[in-house]
């Protein structure tokens, strides 16, 4: 309520900016403004467009490229915003804390280079507890690392490994296409089939009970699946403060003020580069055309009333950092679902995420702080990695595998040696090894749920 208020009472001071963003084109691609974007004249204040001059030196590279800020046993060092989004959305839904999906939860995965449809793959990992009144149907891997009794009202079924932390009643069947691992109980009220491997030494109920590999007794423990500890959260905050001075805004004469407040339809185009933005906020529509790869960095929120859309061009792909909160009152889209893997949101705020006015989300959502939820029935192209998921209804997750590849172009070195961590640093299918990244040789190398095929790191469930 708060936020709302602060939109609202700036409203009144912010014509004057607003109108500073309606410029039509002049025919050479450049706005219309005498001077830095959103210093000129011309509009009624309710509606705007504003495109840049293309600049040929910008992301001549493999970029945009941005700097990692030094942590307590390491120093800052360059990468490619594509590489963190390959160490990062390695699973189709992610949390670190609980998911509760009070209908059924699904996952399937496809690769929009490959050209391959929504088959198998779209691992969910829970670090601690899964509520749910259905079914769940995970295409790749399945990890409940949390040590709470679980229910399901319907059958499970996984792709690949099935690993439950604590005791655990299924009343339709289970079938696990890769291994299960069982920590402490497992009752099945139909038949329980394994393709693989059995782990475990606690008590398995079900008629009938079926294993196609073997039975491996002993303890089972089950980690966390999604990297959450402090060395392994994208520091958010650390990017948008480096981008407020190192950016293409004086290159493009963009103001970074432009969109704080804005009133009625206003279509941006972004080229390739790093964008600085302070706010993105107001009521009304809002287009933004991304011709390139981009990344854009905000200072503050993303608190839109009315509708966000990104449409991207043939090739671009968006990179939104946000250091405060995601908070969009309506529709909102932030890429094509053909290719939801060129589309990265970043939340560096601890504020909710409500997918209102959402049938389909297309991105990958990165809000490690955040509560993620839905209002009913989510079709959701990409991924979310939340702290909390909560779905009232259905969540249906169509994860694009080729983003474990957006980064194999960057030009940047990989980091130096012993800055690598198991989780979020290491790409391309590398794996943190006597820290460096390199080839992985068992599972135990690669990040959460991921496994060692020929020497890298893969998702689960997905043919290669």
């Amino acid at each position: 309520m708060r936020q709302t208020f602060h939109w609202i009472a700036r409203l009144a001071t912010g014509i004057a900016l607003v109108a500073a963003c309606d410029n039509s084109s002049n025919g050479s691609g450049k706005s219309s403004t005498s001077g830095p974007a959103g210093s000129g004249s011309g509009g009624s204040g309710s509606a705007g467009n504003w495109t840049p001059s293309p600049s040929s030196d910008v992301c001549s590279g493999k970029g945009p490229i941005v700097t990692i800020p030094a942590t307590t046993v390491s120093g800052s060092y360059q990468t490619c915003t594509g590489r963190l989004a390959e160490s990062h959305f390695s699973s189709a839904l992610c949390t670190c804390e609980n998911a509760n999906v009070e209908g059924y939860l699904r996952s399937r995965a496809f690769d929009s280079k490959k050209g391959t449809s929504a088959d198998l793959g779209g691992s969910v990992g829970i670090n601690q507890t899964f509520v749910t009144a259905g079914f769940a149907d995970v295409g790749g891997a399945f990890s409940i690392a949390g040590n709470q009794s679980l229910t399901f009202a319907g059958y499970l079924k996984t792709g690949g490994d099935l690993r439950v932390g604590g005791k655990t009643i299924v009343p339709g069947y289970t079938e696990v296409g890769r291994d299960l691992w069982v920590a402490d109980g497992y009752t099945d009220l139909g038949p329980l089939t394994v393709h693989r491997d059995l782990h475990g030494s606690s008590p398995i109920m079900a008629i009938p009970l079926t294993v196609e590999g073997q039975k491996i007794p002993g303890g089972v423990t089950v980690a966390p699946p999604c990297p959450c500890e402090a060395k392994d959260i994208i520091n958010v905050d650390g990017l948008v403060e480096e981008a407020k001075t190192n950016n293409d805004d004086a290159k493009y004469t963009i103001n970074p003020s432009m969109l704080n407040v804005l009133i009625g339809n206003v279509e941006v185009t972004l080229p390739c580069g790093k964008i600085y933005f302070e706010e993105i906020g107001g009521i009304g529509n809002v287009i933004v055309n991304v011709t390139g790869r981009v990344a854009v960095f905000v200072g503050g929120s993303v608190a839109n009333t009315g509708n966000l859309e990104f449409r991207l061009s043939a090739g671009a792909e968006i990179d939104l950092f946000i250091k405060g909160d995601l908070a969009v009152t309506g529709r909102a889209l932030f890429g094509e679902k053909d290719r939801p893997a060129a589309s990265r949101i970043y939340v560096g705020g601890t504020g909710n995420v409500f997918l209102t006015g959402f049938t389909e989300f297309v991105g990958n959502l990165y809000a490690p702080h955040s509560l993620v939820q839905g209002i009913g029935f989510e079709n959701v192209y990409g991924s979310i990695f939340a702290d909390t998921f909560v779905s009232p209804g259905f969540a249906n997750f169509v994860y694009d595998a080729a983003i474990m590849t957006v980064g194999d172009t960057c030009d940047a070195p990989l980091p130096p040696p012993n800055t690598c961590s198991q989780c979020g640093t290491c790409t391309g299918g590398t794996a943190c090894v006597n820290g460096k990244c390199g080839a992985c040789s068992s599972d135990a190398d690669c990040c959460g749920q991921l496994i060692c095929l020929g020497g890298k790191c893969v998702e689960q469930g997905v043919i290669y």
